[in-house]
């Protein structure tokens, strides 16, 4: 049985003045000269894009960065508009099999450590999202989650959403969200073999965590 929790957080932005090292008063100035954000809303873009650094992204030396597929430019300037809308300095890069959206600001990469986790089996629903009284926040999440690890199958003869985790918490968080949403959905463990990778054996050490709904 999930239970269906009940919202109680209320939180519109995130504070970014709370994840600068130096103090305040330099973080103001180079906001000032920069043009950099005071804050992170949270709002159904922001709630996007964290569903989307949920499933793609990581923190990088100068910010953060989201890799997508080379075949999903179009997915990869949707999330460089959403950035910029909010007032970040954001580019897209080419790497060896990805495309890379990256946004400069040190700040927002300790944030979204912070609340979405460090390293993909760590992931997780920042707690705002999941306890949100605003339902259009979850969705918007989940949406931008799916966008980024979701896929879509035929089960039974019905078509269900799936998605695949190495984060036992963030699996059981989507359940949760999922639930609040008045949907449910399934979490399966599932081990994984050595594979090979462009000709290089690559152990595998941890379990993955599919979720349908």
């Amino acid at each position: 049985v999930i239970p269906r929790l009940k919202g109680g957080s209320m939180r519109g932005s995130y504070d970014l003045s709370a994840f600068v090292k130096a103090s305040v008063r330099n973080h103001v100035k180079a906001r000032a000269t920069r043009r950099l954000p005071a804050v992170f809303p949270l709002d159904e873009v922001g709630a996007w894009l964290l569903g989307v650094y949920a499933a793609e992204g990581c923190s990088s030396k100068t910010g953060i960065e989201v890799s997508v597929g080379k075949h999903e430019r179009g997915f990869a300037v949707e999330i460089r508009k959403a950035f910029r809308r909010i007032g970040f300095i954001t580019s897209i890069g080419e790497a060896r099999t990805a495309l890379k959206v990256r946004v400069s600001s040190m700040p927002l990469g300790r944030l979204l450590d912070s609340v979405c986790g460090k390293l993909a089996h760590r992931k997780m629903v920042p707690y705002d999202v999941l306890m949100h009284v605003r339902p259009e926040i979850l969705r918007a999440f989940l949406c931008g989650y799916e966008r980024g690890d979701g896929y879509r199958r035929r089960l039974s003869g019905a078509e269900v959403v799936g998605a695949n985790t190495t984060s036992s918490v963030l699996a059981a968080q989507l359940q949760l969200l999922l639930a609040r949403l008045g949907r449910f959905a399934t979490v399966r463990r599932v081990e994984r073999r050595d594979d090979m990778i462009m000709g290089r054996r690559i152990k595998v050490v941890r379990p993955f965590y599919a979720v349908l709904w």
